[in-house]
């Protein structure tokens, strides 16, 4: 009976130890959120795409998040995993405006052209995820 008590505890330890230790599992989401400047002026209104980064070695981005400006910032809802995105910025988009008050180059909205990226880390400062772009 001792001998089946003691196996239980060190199981029971042994799960406690993993949870204490900060192990973070392949869906730990990190908070994403940012301002994105024209010309350094704040974007009125847009939808962002964070795609994976297939160029960079990603374990465990495999995702699309999406996410509207107003006013010049945005915020994932849920986070993203820790890893390498690009971005795309839509000022025309489905259930947007008619016609948008800015509307940036088509190489801003194209997966290989926009020349934004960014890496999703545990410990982001703010700035970090803040995309400056331009109207020509």
């Amino acid at each position: 009976m001792v001998l089946i008590l003691s196996r239980r505890w060190f199981g029971v330890l042994g799960v406690v130890v993993l949870m204490l230790s900060g192990c973070e599992g392949k869906n730990t989401h990190f908070p994403v959120a940012g301002k994105v400047t024209v010309d350094g002026k704040p974007l009125p209104d847009a939808q962002l795409r964070f795609l994976p980064y297939e160029e960079k070695e990603n374990p465990g981005v495999s995702t699309t998040f999406f996410s509207k400006v107003k006013d010049g910032n945005y915020s994932l809802v849920s986070g993203a995993p820790a890893g390498w995105y690009k971005v795309i910025i839509m000022t025309q988009y489905p259930g947007g405006p008619a016609k948008p008050e800015v509307v940036l180059p088509q190489r801003y909205s194209v997966y290989g052209m926009s020349g934004l990226s960014v890496q999703v880390k545990r410990d982001s400062a703010p700035g970090d995820y803040d995309l400056k772009v331009l109207s020509r």
